[in-house]
């Protein structure tokens, strides 16, 4: 049966400490005036890393956005939009950093043989390690032309390697088999979680 994305919301959940949608104030002192101000915790946890981020203090920037956001809002309701903006971006940024060509970048780095692998056991990216493997192992198999007739098979689904990852598991260690034409070969990869949203993935660094 595929995976849900309920055990991930699940954990992501149950993780919430203390509860962000509690109220919680906050004296903040900016241009040399105090002032309490009333937000939500996780409100103010991202506006703490976004001050962390920008390198200001907290203060610095709750000055900054009162004096620059001309949207008719009282200081509490632009903070919040503030750090709704700031995680959209993130969000942006953090997509890039995990696009195609950053995760070829990302194994190309490893020295071993090591791909990526979606839930419908497509290999997406490889390195220069895992095709001299395979050229190694098929003989004769050219692997840019001849990769659409390679098949991929793990001791468990991709869903169950999922899983198991986002469920507290750094990293998991998974037999595999390569088969290409009538020939097979045997081996085991190191399994982590690939950088991608919102589509699942895999990094397989092949061990044995």
């Amino acid at each position: 049966m595929p995976m849900t994305r309920q055990p991930m919301v699940e954990a992501f959940l149950s993780a919430r400490d203390p509860d962000p949608s509690e109220p919680f104030f906050r004296a903040i002192t900016t241009e040399g005036k105090r002032k309490a101000l009333r937000l939500e915790r996780g409100f103010w946890r991202a506006l703490d890393k976004a001050a962390e981020d920008l390198n200001v203090s907290l203060g610095e920037l709750i000055h900054a956005i009162d004096s620059i956001d001309d949207r008719q809002m009282n200081l509490a309701s632009s903070l919040r939009v503030f750090a709704v903006e700031w995680l959209q971006r993130k969000v942006v940024d953090y997509q890039t950093s995990t696009s195609g060509p950053a995760l070829d970048a990302l194994i190309a780095s490893c020295p071993s043989p090591a791909f990526v692998l979606t839930a419908q056991k497509q290999i997406r990216h490889t390195n220069p390690a895992f095709l001299r493997l395979l050229r190694m192992s098929f003989s004769g198999m050219d692997p840019t032309g001849d990769g659409h007739q390679l098949k991929l098979q793990l001791d468990m689904s991709v869903d169950e390697v999922v899983e198991t990852l986002t469920s507290g598991s750094r990293s998991l260690s998974v037999g595999y088999i390569l088969g290409f034409r009538d020939r097979r070969v045997r081996g085991t990869i190191n399994a982590v979680l690939a950088p991608t949203l919102p589509e699942r993935m895999i990094i397989g660094f092949v061990t044995a």
